[in-house]
C-alpha cells in the first residue's frame, strides 16, 4: 500500500493525477507545477478524471469544496481535514473558549456582557464566523452597552477587550501573518510546523488611543483590513531597525504557537485527534494573525483554516513568499519530507488536559 520515492519517505499510492475543478480549489498555478515537476503528477483534462476508480492521492479543496470525514478509506489519501475538525479554530467563539480554558495568556481577555466592561477600554465585537475584518466592531464601554441592547444575536459573538498595542515607528499597528501547518496519518500521531517567513501587516492608519466614536479616528487605526493604502507588507527577517517592536519574536511567536496548537490537541476529544483511515493523511496550513501588545507579548488574535494565500488581504505579498510556502507544505504534506530550505520548523505539542 506504500511506496517510497528515492530520496524520500513512504507515501500512500493513488492516482497523481491533477484538474481544474473543486477537489484542488486551494491549489494554486505553483502548487501544481510543483507536483508535476517533483512528483510526476499528471494535468488531466476533465473529460477523463473518472476514468478509473483507483484511489487519488492527494487533493486540496477550497473551504466551501467537498468535505470527507478522517476515517473515510474511499478517500483521496491525502486529503484537509474536514470542517468538523476546523471550525475549532475558524469558529472565533470555540478558538476564545479553548484558549481561555487551556492558554489564557496568549489571548485577549474576552467578556460575556457590557456588564464586565470597564471604563476607559476598548472592546473588539466580533462575530464568530466573520472574515477579513468583516463583522468586526470597536466600542467603548457606552457603546457596547448600546449595541448589546440592539443586538438579536450577541451569543454569536465574541467580545475581547482590547490589548494594549505595540507600535511600529509610523505610530502604527499591525499583525503578524504566521502560518502553521498541522497533519495526521494514520501511522503517525498530529504534528505541527511553524513556517519562518512571518509576514508582517501594517494597518492602514496611525493609532489614536481614544474614545473610538472620535470622527477623526478611523476604523481602520484599530482593524487591519480596515481602510485603503496600506504600508507594503514585509517579512519579519526582512525588519532591519532594532527599534521596530517586531525585531527579534521568533522566539516569542514559537512559544505563542506550540501553546496554541497544544491547546487544540490536549482536549480528551480532540477533533485534530481522531482516528484517520488506512494509508491516510490529513492536513491544515493554518493562518494565525498575531499581535504584539505594548509589553512584547504575542497574543493569537485570530486563526483561519483556509487563508488567503496570495490573493484578497494578502494580495500585496510578494508572490515568491507564498510559492515558497506551498512547495514547503506540499514536501511535508505529500512527500513527507523536508527538502533542502524548507522553512518550517517543528513544533512541539504540550499534552496539558486537565
Amino acid at each position: 500500500m506504500f511506496a517510497t520515492k528515492a530520496g524520500g519517505m513512504s507515501s500512500p499510492e493513488g492516482r497523481r493525477v491533477l484538474w481544474r475543478g473543486p477537489l484542488f480549489g486551494r491549489l494554486s498555478k505553483a502548487g501544481q507545477d510543483f507536483l508535476i515537476r517533483e512528483g510526476g503528477w499528471e494535468n488531466l483534462e476533465a473529460a477523463s478524471k473518472e476514468s478509473s476508480g483507483e484511489r487519488i492521492q492527494f487533493i486540496w479543496p477550497n473551504k466551501t469544496g467537498p468535505q470527507f470525514e478522517m476515517d473515510d478509506d474511499q478517500a483521496a489519501h491525502i486529503r484537509p481535514y474536514p470542517k468538523v475538525a476546523t471550525d475549532i479554530v475558524d469558529d472565533k467563539l470555540q478558538l476564545a473558549e479553548l484558549l481561555k480554558m487551556h492558554a489564557s495568556e496568549i489571548a485577549p481577555p474576552t467578556i460575556t456582557s457590557p456588564d464586565s466592561s470597564q471604563k476607559g477600554k476598548l472592546y473588539f465585537v466580533k462575530h464568530r464566523f466573520g472574515a477579513q475584518g468583516k463583522s468586526v466592531y470597536v466600542y467603548n464601554r457606552i457603546q457596547l452597552e448600546e449595541w448589546w441592547q440592539r443586538s438579536k444575536n450577541p451569543q454569536d459573538f465574541v467580545i475581547q477587550q482590547e490589548v494594549p498595542p505595540a507600535l511600529d515607528e509610523q505610530g502604527r499597528k499591525f499583525v503578524l501573518r504566521a502560518h502553521i501547518l498541522m497533519l495526521q496519518s494514520s501511522d503517525k500521531p498530529v504534528r505541527a510546523f511553524l513556517h519562518k517567513d512571518i509576514i508582517c501587516l501594517p494597518h492602514a492608519s496611525p493609532y489614536a488611543k481614544e474614545d473610538c466614536s472620535h470622527a477623526n479616528t478611523p476604523k481602520s487605526a484599530y482593524i487591519s483590513q480596515a481602510g485603503k493604502k496600506h504600508p507594503p507588507p514585509f517579512l519579519l527577517q526582512d525588519i532591519s531597525s532594532p527599534n521596530h517592536p517586531a525585531a527579534g519574536l521568533w522566539p516569542n511567536i514559537r512559544r505563542c504557537t506550540e501553546k496554541l496548537v497544544s491547546a487544540g490537541c490536549c482536549l480528551k476529544d480532540s477533533p485534530f485527534q481522531q482516528p484517520v483511515a488506512q494509508a491516510t493523511t490529513c492536513f491544515a496550513l493554518l493562518g494565525a494573525d498575531l499581535l504584539v501588545s505594548s509589553e512584547g507579548q504575542v497574543i493569537v488574535c485570530e486563526v483561519n483554516s483556509h487563508p488567503a494565500l496570495g490573493w484578497g488581504t494578502m494580495s500585496q505579498v510578494p508572490a515568491a513568499v507564498f510559492r515558497g510556502l506551498i512547495e514547503d507544505s506540499l514536501s511535508i504534506i505529500v512527500f513527507d519530507k523536508m527538502k533542502e530550505g524548507n522553512k518550517f520548523e517543528s513544533l512541539k505539542i504540550h499534552d496539558h488536559a486537565p
